[in-house]
């Protein structure tokens, strides 16, 4: 373009000071969004079109070219996409260079031709305005056409009703219902829980399953994303049109609330509530327009508890979530709790500890009761299921331990439904075989939803006789979230005393290296759950008696991929199968049962190698591996101290 006669301007070329404000702005998480968003809205009335540069195969890219493309189109520029991979030939590139030169300059004389009628004298111009056409152009971007002045060229029409309108009608006489992506039976169980406790279980929606409707309705734009992304946006558009078919028999206009999560990056998942509360309205736009309906949502996580149980807590029980709104009003005031007299952020305090403690709080306490009984019956069919005489008799114990599970609601009828589930697993009829054994890891979406890994966990594994561990749950994810805040309440009382000693000379962030069992394979965040499927991996192959690894996760999934890496270096080492896994949203299953079948065959051939024939020649083989692979580990230990200590 340069050569060409073009200025060409990225926000790199301009001192930020000049974009902080629009920065500081931007609703999202990720730099390069809040950055180039900031540029694009600075230069929109300068420039005569926009390159927008990405990788392929990156997922921030996935959403934020797209993004960016609409946010340009909706402001009147010209916009194209330009993605490029490891390849060198540039022969196609050219070709679209030359065309879309020809559009800039078309644009350039209308903009030239607009200036000049518009001013009789001469305007002051910016560098980067002239006589030749103007650029600009930005590496990984996107466009947020909800709050753009104009609509993007391709939203649906609204039936006259703008899409801020429908989110700020009044919602008084509408019938609230919660809706919540489908992710995993425990999950729906915990949280039907959760709403329960609550006193919101009368205007909670459950989940669609997830489907292959599902994928095809949650793959309408972002394709080239991860199908967690679609999956959960399939799942939450056939919820909604359950409760819009609801909404025409009783003819009840409905406040339809999503609840999501809200991800903090560097994951892809930071995208996903921002895009779904985006385009959900425009899906629907014709249906809330026309039924008086209203959609909007709540996400948990950062620093949004207020904006997330204020709304709940005006449906609910007030008595219950009053606490967890007034921690949130106040914690989100200059100075935060450190302001309050220390008598009433103790009684603060005690009171939310009451509401959300892991065993005995009034909220929670019977969801976590229920996450870890579901967990323990969940994992004992994945080790029966490999020795099942009757093809199906576990899966039919299991669907009905989540049935009866999701009726109670005491902490004693917790524990009968869980004693009863272990011990109907444990008649099912079994032969007594010695089995390989592997342990499932992954992106958590991907590991707990069994249409996501297209059963590979619940069903494929189990019938090629492979006994399952997962070392990916999600009690493991909620109790490493519950540590975190745990730490950062901790670092909250003892920063202000370790700063007025030391003049704020001590680092409280957590050390780069500070899981033992990830190291030395992995010394960083990946982002993700790739750091947590390396360290379950390593501990699994030293603590437990494992024959493989089985790696589960979405296709290009960047965190999972650079676990890939140390998970194979993991197997080699200590001397076990590895089998990566990656899933999109192709919906056939050979290539999976094939690869599947050869892992069992690969640790058939391995256990008789061993001379594994029966329980307790397998009991002793698994003694001494064991001892094998621990010492191995400790050596791994030793050899991190001493490159520490150097």
């Amino acid at each position: 373009f340069r050569r060409r006669g073009c200025n060409v301007i990225s926000p790199h070329d301009l001192p930020f000071r000049l974009m902080e404000d629009g920065f500081g702005k931007t609703d999202g998480f990720y730099e390069t969004h809040k950055l180039y968003q900031a540029f694009l809205d600075l230069v929109a009335d300068q420039i005569d079109g926009i390159m927008i540069i990405g990788a392929f195969g990156c997922h921030p890219d996935a959403f934020e070219n797209q993004y960016f493309l609409e946010r340009a189109r909706a402001r009147g520029l010209p916009a194209w996409v330009l993605k490029y991979d490891e390849q060198s030939s540039s022969t196609g590139f050219i070709t679209r260079y030359e065309t879309i030169l020809g559009f800039l300059e078309q644009r350039r004389d209308q903009r030239v031709g607009r200036s000049s009628s518009h001013s009789p004298s001469s305007p002051a111009r910016s560098p980067a305005a002239g006589s030749r056409c103007n650029s600009a152009s930005h590496g990984i971007v996107q466009s947020d056409p909800v709050h753009s002045d104009t609509a993007p060229v391709d939203a649906p029409s609204t039936g006259g009703v703008s899409l801020d309108t429908l989110h700020a009608l009044p919602t008084p006489d509408r019938l609230p219902v919660l809706v919540w992506p489908h992710m995993s039976p425990i999950l729906d169980v915990v949280f039907e829980e959760l709403l329960h406790q609550a006193g919101l279980s009368g205007v909670a929606a459950p989940p669609a399953p997830l489907s292959t409707d599902a994928i095809e309705v949650g793959n309408f734009k972002f394709a080239e994303s991860c199908c967690p992304y679609a999956l959960t946006t399939g799942s939450l558009i056939l919820s909604v049109r359950k409760v819009l078919q609801a909404a025409k028999s009783d003819g009840r206009a409905r406040r339809i609330v999503l609840l999501q999560g809200r991800g903090d990056g560097p994951c892809t998942y930071g995208w996903y509530a921002r895009m779904q509360r985006d385009e959900l309205p425009r899906v629907f736009a014709r249906e809330l327009a026309s039924g008086g309906h209203t959609i909007e949502m709540l996400t948990l996580g950062g620093a949004g508890l207020l904006d997330f149980v204020g709304p709940l807590a005006a449906i609910g029980r007030v008595d219950r979530l009053a606490p967890l709104v007034e921690i949130a009003r106040i914690a989100g005031q200059p100075g935060g709790l450190r302001v309050l007299p220390w008598q009433k952020r103790r009684r603060l305090m005690r009171e939310i500890w009451t509401m959300v403690h892991p065993r005995r709080g009034v909220l929670t306490a019977t969801a976590m009761a229920k996450l870890r009984a579901l967990e323990e019956v969940h994992a004992r069919t994945l080790i029966v299921r490999a020795h099942e005489r009757a093809r199906g008799a576990t899966t039919a114990v299991w669907r009905r331990v989540c049935g009866q599970m999701h009726d109670v609601h005491t902490l004693p009828e917790i524990a009968r439904v869980r004693a009863r589930g272990l011990a109907a697993v444990g008649a099912i009829d079994q032969d007594d075989e010695v089995k390989p054994r592997v342990l499932v890891v992954g992106e958590i979406y991907v590991v707990l939803a069994s249409f996501a890994n297209r059963g590979t966990v619940d069903t494929l594994l189990g019938r090629e006789g492979i006994e399952v561990i997962e070392g990916t749950t999600l009690l493991d994810y909620i109790e490493s979230a519950l540590a975190g805040m745990r730490r950062t309440a901790l670092v909250g009382r003892i920063r202000p005393l370790a700063d007025a000693a030391t003049g704020g000379a001590v680092s409280f962030e957590a050390p780069p290296n500070f899981d033992r069992w990830a190291s030395p394979f992995v010394l960083h965040s990946l982002g993700g759950d790739g750091r947590h499927s390396v360290s379950a991996a390593r501990r699994a192959v030293e603590r437990l008696d494992i024959d493989g690894i089985v790696h589960l996760y979405p296709f290009k999934c960047m965190p999972e991929t650079m676990a890939k890496t140390a998970l194979s270096e993991i197997a080699q080492l200590y001397g076990v199968k590895y089998l990566p896994l990656d899933f999109d949203k192709e919906l056939d299953i050979q290539r999976l049962r094939t690869e599947v079948s050869t892992l069992a065959g690969m640790l058939k051939i391995q256990l008789e190698q061993r001379g594994v024939s029966d329980a307790p020649t397998q009991r002793r083989a698994a003694r001494e591996e064991g001892r094998r692979r621990r010492r191995l580990g400790a050596t791994l230990d030793r050899m991190m101290a001493g490159a520490r200590a150097s």
